[in-house]
């Protein structure tokens, strides 16, 4: 009689002890279904990162390259505004006209980079991190936010008549943001979409610029339409573009996902 009811006993234990086992096994099973979910969403959101301030930073380093071939136009051809009008009048002489078409070419090539190289960099640096196709950003394609302006030359010669007129179209580069300011902060800000093994991440950074304010600092470049006696001149005192990670994406993944949808972008 012991004997059966110890045995009795022993199958109430073991039930329990079986469903204890199960629900012990289906927690493990979610835990480690949450751990590798939350370390591939670790790795896209890093990647996300990655790709943002990379392509930031190639769009600094570009800005800063346009600065530098902005700020040597000063040498070929100075400018001031005609009076009563929005016209730029610069004067040059006749030896420096073929520095002045390749100085516009310079500019224009950097320009065109703008728009492309600081994607690709992005994108490269999202594929080394082991991003899955090709990542998207907002807004495509990156804009400079620069207008190039034109220049009516007086340029002197050696023969008679002794001067002549020639346009310069494209002959400096000036800043679309903050007109009215001697002392902007860029807007460029990009936002950066990249997918790895069906995780989304996404990441925006910005242009700041690194330097200290002085009587000197014009924003990186001349605004479009300044203060008269700030017209005279290419005033593209050299300033340090930066870039940094911002702390939340400029745009949501689901807003992003339909702006691209809108413009044909393969999401």
């Amino acid at each position: 009689m012991s004997r059966l009811c110890a045995s009795r006993q022993e199958g109430q234990i073991a039930l329990p002890l079986m469903m204890l086992v199960f629900v012990l096994g289906l927690f493990f099973v979610w835990y480690l279904h949450w751990c590798r979910a939350l370390y591939w969403q670790m790795r896209v959101d890093m990647a996300a990162d990655a790709a943002a301030i990379s392509a930031a930073r190639a769009e600094a380093e570009t800005l800063n390259n346009l600065v530098v071939q902005n700020d040597a136009v000063n040498l070929l051809i100075q400018k001031v505004r005609a009076p009563a009008t929005d016209a730029m009048v610069g004067f040059t002489t006749g030896d420096k006209i073929p520095l002045i078409q390749a100085s516009t070419m310079g500019l224009k090539a950097s320009l065109f980079a703008f728009k492309t190289v600081p994607a690709g960099v992005g994108a490269t640096v999202a594929q080394l991190n082991g991003c899955k196709g090709t990542p998207l950003y907002w807004p495509v394609p990156s804009d400079p936010y620069l207008v190039p302006q034109r220049v009516h030359g007086i340029v002197a010669i050696d023969v008679p008549p002794f001067v002549l007129y020639r346009d310069f179209d494209s002959a400096y580069l000036a800043r679309a943001w903050s007109p009215s300011k001697q002392k902007a902060q860029p807007p460029h800000r990009t936002t950066w979409l990249v997918t790895q093994n069906g995780f989304r991440g996404i990441a925006t950074a910005r242009l700041w610029l690194d330097t200290p304010v002085s009587a000197y600092h014009t924003g990186g470049f001349p605004p479009v339409r300044g203060a008269w006696w700030a017209d005279m001149g290419i005033q593209s005192i050299p300033p340090h573009f930066n870039a940094r990670l911002q702390a939340e994406p400029a745009i949501s993944i689901d807003r992003l996902m339909d702006v691209l949808r809108r413009l044909g972008k393969p999401v």
